[in-house]
């Protein structure tokens, strides 16, 4: 719990917020599936895909990238027709067949760790935090943003089952899983869901990248 505290007072306020890159630094403008896709291969992170998809707000690029035992996604967003690039980038994690979502647990994670947000419906959790490209940003900005990502999706994981341990809900009980899970009914991912790529809750994440040292996203 005390490294929980210190990875969430170092990230405070900064999940979202993007500033303009020092003179000198290596600049990204726009986000493009190329220069996300560098920044995990710079983190490590091989075997990224990318792919195409129809989403509420028409065609969308996303990346798709497996750190720290979890999949995650990448979407582009924000993107101006005729520009090159996109000005949002919506990191997202999601799970699903978790026997029963404890919604309690769930905000008091938001009250607790300003990184993001996490929510919950039906038999799914998803975490997400945005990036912003607005005015330029450092590349390692690019790649801080990803790597903390991955990272707090994981401590959420343990907070989550930490907390909702105290509750009625089994969550080792397999016979307590849902037959199906409704990943469509997330707050504020509606569009995106049906893209994601879902994680088993009830499999343990294995370390197979190492996060960044701090969660502040340098500029």
């Amino acid at each position: 719990m005390k490294l929980l505290k210190n990875a969430a007072a170092a990230g405070t306020c900064l999940a979202a917020l993007a500033f303009a890159a020092p003179a000198g630094a290596q600049t990204v403008n726009a986000f493009t599936t190329q220069n996300v896709i560098q920044a995990l291969t710079n983190l490590g992170i091989a075997g990224a895909t990318t792919s195409t998809v129809n989403g509420p707000q028409g065609p969308s690029e996303i990346v798709r990238f497996e750190a720290n035992g979890l999949k995650h996604v990448a979407a582009l967003e924000v993107c101006n027709t005729g520009a090159a690039g996109c000005l949002g980038l919506n990191i997202i994690t999601l799970w699903n067949d978790v026997p029963g979502v404890d919604l309690n647990t769930v905000n008091e994670f938001n009250i607790s760790f300003s990184f993001g947000k996490a929510v919950g419906a039906g038999s799914n959790l998803a975490v997400s935090r945005y990036a912003i490209s607005d005015g330029g940003v450092s590349t390692k900005n690019v790649q801080a943003n990803l790597s903390n990502h991955a990272a707090m999706a994981v401590n959420f994981m343990e907070f989550y089952r930490n907390g909702a341990s105290a509750s009625s809900v089994s969550l080792d009980s397999v016979s307590a899983k849902p037959a199906v899970a409704d990943v469509a009914a997330l707050p504020g991912l509606a569009g995106i869901a049906p893209f994601l790529s879902p994680n088993d809750f009830n499999e343990s994440p294995r370390a197979t990248a190492v996060p960044a040292s701090t969660h502040a996203a340098p500029r």
